[in-house]
């Protein structure tokens, strides 16, 4: 099937509801917003679940704005995902799961987790994640030095390490020449830096999803607030 196929199968062939979900934790915006639901069926066994946010109380071309942000990411994604369950002829029901957690929200700022769960074979399935921290004055997705601008790697790896302990985690394993990469799912939050790590990422498939907090008091005696 062609990429112009599969895009139509994207745009038009999903069954679309909405519920209410996802307190804010800000009392200047809305106490709620809108959880788009859209499935597409790619044939008898393979399926896409998509969920993904929509805002009420923003304007229609805002919301187009953040949407793009995130079907910039989510799509090309999904349309390999596509294209493989086409390829291989398997009877497994296969799956892409996408979910979303809003991590912080204000006037100017729209910090959300993506997290998508795959299945194409195998044990189990894997789980992945993209973070956003949104500018709602430009609508960009920001670097971490936007706010951070004195970040220091290692200092949060040495934090990190340290509560991957206090969690009875085992394992805690980074490259020091590609620390940006393992600190790349980032969320600014009113109480401090969250990061979260997708399993494989710091240690064993058995050690699951990890999250650690890193406290406003706590970057400001690393002087990296």
């Amino acid at each position: 099937m062609n990429k112009l196929k599969i895009m139509l199968l994207i745009g038009l062939l999903v069954t679309t509801n909405y519920a209410f979900s996802q307190n804010i934790q800000q009392a200047r915006v809305p106490k709620k917003v809108i959880q788009k639901n859209d499935l597409i069926r790619i044939n008898d066994f393979d399926t896409v679940k998509i969920s993904f946010p929509e805002f009420p109380l923003m304007s229609e071309p805002d919301n187009d704005k953040i949407r793009k942000i995130l079907t910039d990411y989510s799509h090309p994604l999904m349309l390999d995902f596509i294209e493989l369950c086409y390829k291989y002829d398997h009877e497994r029901g296969f799956f892409q799961n996408w979910s979303y957690d809003i991590v912080y929200q204000s006037q100017d700022i729209l910090s959300l987790k993506l997290r998508y769960d795959e299945y194409t074979g195998g044990a189990h399935a894997n789980t992945f994640f993209k973070t956003f921290n949104i500018d709602l004055n430009t609508f960009q997705n920001v670097e971490i030095e936007h706010y951070y601008p004195n970040i220091d790697y290692k200092k949060i790896e040495k934090y990190c390490a340290n509560e991957h302990k206090k969690m009875a985690k085992e394992f805690w394993t980074t490259d020091s020449s590609h620390y940006k990469n393992t600190f790349k799912n980032w969320n600014y939050t009113k109480s401090g830096l969250l990061l979260s790590f997708a399993p494989y990422q710091v240690g064993p498939y058995s050690q699951g999803i990890s999250q650690v907090l890193i406290p406003n008091e706590e970057l400001e005696k690393m002087q990296i607030k």
